[in-house]
């Protein structure tokens, strides 16, 4: 039995690391800034954003959330975000500062580069209290050993003017990780996150458009996103797009849709909505493949010219 239990433990473990990797991350239709630290930068202004995912509609479906908050007063600003993230029994649990600093590099065309450094506190546990066993086994009766902390950072840069833009950011840098078992670490690689955009204005504001793709980068993974987003009259907002994930090691490819929405109900609150149809070329009922994401929104402007076109 013990060995048994080990045995489904270490595999559950590892098959965690590849679904998780950079969970957070790929809600960047809802924050930008949780793919590139740089991100915030971009806004004179503070925002606070909370995101939550659940990744399938029933019961003990895996899900994730994270709060973060922004701030940039001339040239440089902090950030500070939480996070949690659950699946079955594994717990992940986050908290990080953000720093950027933005510049111009034209004023002509309004060109901006924006460089930002994020560095987390990361605790990655299994609640075996969860654990339902037959015959109680002492390897599971010691809460400690199945918890760990480990410090991470995350650097990134972006060009960016009214048009366009455009960012590279380095994630999990430093050569630590959560998943483990009895002494054995599975240390997740570093992952190089790509971020550009394409804006539309029209000229007498009929509608707005977004083009936009993120992509996250990794020995072992791949994840890639493109999306497109059109604005009516500054209020209502929708978008559809497609993402896919493919793990090298054992050649899994799954593709998803999403479609999302979104509401500005005043210029200070923004509330988003995605639902997000998981592995569509699968033979898994449809019904079981629909998760939800929910974002809000909340900004403060010292000054009106700040308040963007796009959000």
């Amino acid at each position: 039995m013990k060995r048994l239990i080990n045995l489904l433990i270490l595999l559950s473990l590892y098959l965690i690391s590849l679904a998780q990797d950079t969970e957070f991350a790929t809600d960047f239709v809802h924050n930008h800034s949780l793919l590139n630290p740089a991100y915030s930068g971009k806004y004179n202004f503070v925002s606070f954003n909370l995101t939550t995912n659940r990744k399938w509609i029933y019961p003990g479906s895996p899900i994730h959330s994270v709060f973060y908050v922004s701030g940039r007063k001339n040239h440089m600003g902090l950030g500070f975000n939480i996070g949690m993230s659950k699946a079955a029994q594994f717990y992940k649990m986050s908290m990080g500062l953000s720093y950027f600093y933005d510049v111009v590099l034209s004023w002509a065309s309004k060109t901006h580069l924006s460089m930002g450094l994020t560095a987390d506190m990361f605790q990655d546990y299994l609640n075996i209290a969860q654990l339902n066993t037959l015959v109680p086994d002492p390897a599971l009766q010691d809460q400690k050993q199945f918890s760990r902390f480990y410090p991470q950072i995350a650097v990134g840069a972006m060009v960016y003017n009214d048009y366009f833009e455009f960012g590279l950011a380095g994630l999990r840098l430093l050569p630590y990780s959560g998943y483990f078992f009895l002494g054995k670490k599975i240390v997740l690689p570093p992952v190089l996150a790509v971020n550009a955009a394409y804006y539309y204005r029209h000229p007498i504001e009929l509608y707005d458009l977004t083009t936009e793709f993120g992509a996250l980068i990794s020995k072992n993974s791949i994840y890639f996103r493109p999306n497109v987003t059109i604005y009516l009259k500054k209020v209502l907002k929708l978008g559809a797009g497609l993402s896919t994930r493919y793990i090298f090691d054992i050649k899994y490819f799954n593709l998803y849709a999403h479609f999302n929405t979104g509401l500005k109900i005043s210029r200070n609150f923004v509330f988003n909505y995605e639902l997000t149809w998981y592995a569509i070329n699968t033979k898994i009922p449809t019904i079981a493949k629909f998760g939800n994401t929910f974002s809000i929104t909340v900004n403060i402007f010292p000054f009106q010219p700040d308040i963007p076109r796009f959000f």
